[in-house]
């Protein structure tokens, strides 16, 4: 956000301006160096410089026990995944029951009402030292797992890997707490693999069909996933699958489930 301080940094600088805010606006506008951050009370610009210095101040009073703000830990961990994602010149909008963020390239990443609060509580594990539950994406093809990544990234530990390397996720001295798996030519034997590993046999397995695939869900279930999803999407229903398999914290012996359906 506006030279070298990250999205991370800089939004947790600005969620200490903002703490007690309910309704907050963020506007990152390169053309005038400026983040302009508009709440009930008035708005105020912000310069790099000036971005830069609340950064600062910021460090120096991290481990402080002093209590989070309703803005303070969302925008935090927004921009962790802001970070991951590469950003660039964004609008974020924090209202009491709704977060969206603005790409400048027209795409929105967005959390309401129940999925806004469960992004809360993520926020607050995170700042309170606990881990990240971490969700495997075993992608098609290069790139081909980049929109899952980024409506997951700033609630879960995201990592994406080719389907073949699942051979390597199952010898991993820790193994994901959830898998995706893109349907492609080697997702059944990727399924196979994991099922019959030691530490990955109850990993939750979710397939993740393209639009352009007929979904066949009988060899799918028969290689040892839990449930299956036909692209596109829906984000808010994507991340509900993962966190109640999450949840749920492993497979059954009741067969298939659908969660959210």
């Amino acid at each position: 956000m506006l030279g070298l301080t990250s999205y991370q940094d800089a939004l947790r600088a600005l969620g200490r301006q903002v703490e007690a805010a309910t309704d907050v606006r963020i506007v990152e506008r390169a053309d005038s160096a400026c983040v302009e951050v508009l709440t009930s009370a008035g708005s105020h610009q912000f310069r790099q410089a000036d971005i830069e210095e609340a950064v600062i101040a910021s460090h120096a009073h991290r481990g402080e026990q002093r209590p989070a703000g309703p803005a303070s830990d969302l925008l935090r961990s927004v921009g962790l995944a802001l970070d991951d994602l590469h950003a660039r010149d964004i609008c974020l909008e924090l209202k009491a029951d709704r977060l969206s963020v603005s790409f400048s390239d027209g795409r929105e990443l967005s959390y309401a009402g129940e999925e806004l609060e469960a992004l809360r509580r993520s926020a607050a594990a995170r700042r309170n030292g606990q881990p990240l539950k971490r969700v495997l994406i075993l992608q098609a093809g290069a790139n081909s797992a980049l929109h899952l990544r980024e409506l997951l990234v700033a609630e879960f530990a995201v990592q994406a890997l080719p389907t073949p390397l699942a051979r390597a996720v199952v010898v991993a001295a820790e193994p994901p707490d959830l898998v995706l798996a893109q349907t492609s030519s080697g997702t059944l034997e990727a399924i196979e693999t994991l099922r019959a590993g030691a530490h990955t046999a109850e990993v939750p397995i979710v397939v993740v069909a393209g639009p352009d695939r007929a979904l066949e869900p009988t060899p799918y279930f028969g290689a040892g996933a839990d449930d299956l999803l036909q692209e596109p999407v829906q984000p808010a229903l994507l991340r509900a699958r993962v966190r109640t398999w999450l949840l749920r914290g492993g497979r059954t012996e009741t067969g298939p489930y659908y969660p959210g359906s």
